[in-house]
């Protein structure tokens, strides 16, 4: 597994990756699930990235395809900050932790961020925290495509840092840069905003203890402090395409390869700590399912046997041929494999029946509770048996009658039931991946169309089943962003 913060440049292989794999099951004539147990907590964590993008279009393009991927292992880490402002002001402070440069990069739909301005500041943190100096406030379009190099200095003229700037118009979005080199370790970097609007940063270098007090440093009322939510990995992750998944705990003992039980403290079925937790920037519950990942027992690589067997013997098993592991990367590979059974049965199973098999048949207990899905256990533990025999929810494959049209699909803020001239259709209603039924609507013969007001009802993918007289009710899939 590899979660990297520094470097996402790699993701536009992974898509290249996906791709090759997908025309080596073609050429095979197979279908194929892959699972991608890596990725980056940079980005802007809704999906809408090219690579994210392009994952969901090589899934789409054909039955019998689905990618998993993992949530990512920061859920106890604090590094995602969100700066709310209502014509007040929030900052947030970053210090360097590495040899590398500090690294602040932020997120915002247009919308959000076009009645913001902010600026770039400087905190001595020792032996008291001062005020050391400040940029001059600006706003997002001082910033757009131009990559821009400046020095940020005492109030007195000293350096403090030099540092480069990039601001970025994607879509409906703009991300913003920065890359500061500091003049001392000392220096805590202020991130400062104002105005009215919002946006979403994360960062290992943001500062999350250590602060002073209001009497001490007064500036201190308005620190935006770094949070737990928000925290799972960027791109493909955030789609609603692909499978994300957290993980729980697996087990809390075994028997090493001494002979010696090992007892952890940690307890069996609940939500492993590292877990990664929604919401994505956007709002939509993630991850998808859960599935065991902390404390799981993998194949050990040979050549670090004699290693771990001289340094670290308890994390060894029983006949020294597989290692204490866990996370969400252990966890996806679960689901990837109950997938994989699925589609042997299911070789043409499309991506939404792959994604509500596994959501509708997943299982509840004390640890997960009943208000689910959720942005820690997303619609619950994966229950692969449950999913191969079939839960009875609702029914989760298309049937092949064309009784009814639905557009368009994807919907916004509207969708149409096209009834045209069936006079036996009786009641149109909608259903969750929870098999909750969210919308219901009588017919009647002269109605020919059904027009739904999808704008109110969340987003996610959801079962239209139209109900006949003296005949089998149509279902159709539909996705509602």
């Amino acid at each position: 597994m590899n979660f990297n913060q520094d470097d996402d440049s790699w993701l536009s292989s992974i898509a290249d990756a996906v791709n090759y794999i997908f025309n080596k099951a073609d050429s095979l004539n197979k279908p194929c699930v892959i699972n991608i147990s890596a990725g980056t907590y940079l980005g802007s964590h809704d999906g809408k990235d090219l690579q994210a993008n392009a994952i969901d279009n090589l899934i789409q393009a054909k039955d019998g395809r689905m990618v998993v991927a993992a949530a990512g292992n920061a859920g106890n880490y604090p590094l995602h900050i969100q700066h709310q402002l209502n014509n007040d002001s929030s900052f947030t402070w970053y210090k360097k932790t590495s040899g590398n440069p500090i690294f602040i990069e932020f997120w915002a739909d247009t919308a959000d961020l076009n009645n913001v301005q902010f600026t770039l500041g400087a905190d001595q943190s020792t032996p008291y925290f001062e005020d050391r100096g400040q940029k001059s406030w600006k706003n997002i379009s001082n910033f757009l495509g131009i990559l821009g190099v400046d020095t940020l200095r005492s109030y007195t003229g000293n350096q403090l840092a030099i540092y480069q700037t990039y601001g970025q118009l994607i879509g409906n979005r703009y991300s913003m840069t920065y890359v500061i080199i500091p003049d001392s370790t000392t220096y805590f970097f202020r991130l400062m905003s104002k105005g009215i609007g919002k946006f979403d940063s994360w960062s290992f270098e943001l500062v999350s203890s250590g602060l002073p007090s209001a009497a001490i440093y007064p500036p201190i009322v308005n620190y935006q402090l770094p949070d737990f939510n928000q925290n799972i990995c960027s791109s493909f992750q955030c789609s609603d395409v692909v499978l994300c998944v957290g993980q729980y705990v697996s087990r809390n003992n075994y028997i090493d390869v001494n002979g010696n039980l090992q007892t952890l403290a940690i307890t069996e079925g609940a939500l492993g700590a590292s877990s990664s937790r929604g919401p994505t920037r956007d709002g939509r519950t993630k991850p998808d399912i859960t599935a065991t990942g902390e404390v799981t027992m993998s194949a050990l690589k040979l050549s670090s046997a004699a290693w771990f067997l001289a340094n670290q013997p308890f994390k060894l098993a029983q006949g020294g041929m597989h290692i204490r592991d866990g996370g969400t990367s252990s966890a996806a590979p679960a689901v990837a494999g109950s997938i994989a059974l699925y589609l042997q049965k299911n070789p043409t199973a499309t991506w939404v029946d792959i994604r509500n098999r596994v959501l509708l048949c997943s299982k509840s207990d004390n640890f997960t509770g009943t208000n689910l899905p959720n942005n820690n256990w997303g619609h619950g533990k994966l229950d692969a048996f449950n999913m191969m025999i079939g839960c009875n929810a609702l029914p989760v494959q298309e049937t092949s009658n064309n009784n009814f049209l639905i557009y368009p699909n994807p919907a916004n803020e509207y969708f149409t039931i096209q009834l045209g001239e069936n006079r036996n259709a009786k009641t149109v209603e909608l259903y969750n991946t929870l098999g909750q039924n969210v919308y219901s609507i009588n017919v009647t013969r002269s109605d020919t169309s059904i027009l739904i007001q999808s704008e109110k009802i969340q987003k996610g993918i959801y079962v239209v089943i139209v109900r006949f007289e003296n005949q089998e009710p149509s279902t159709k899939t539909i996705v509602i962003e």
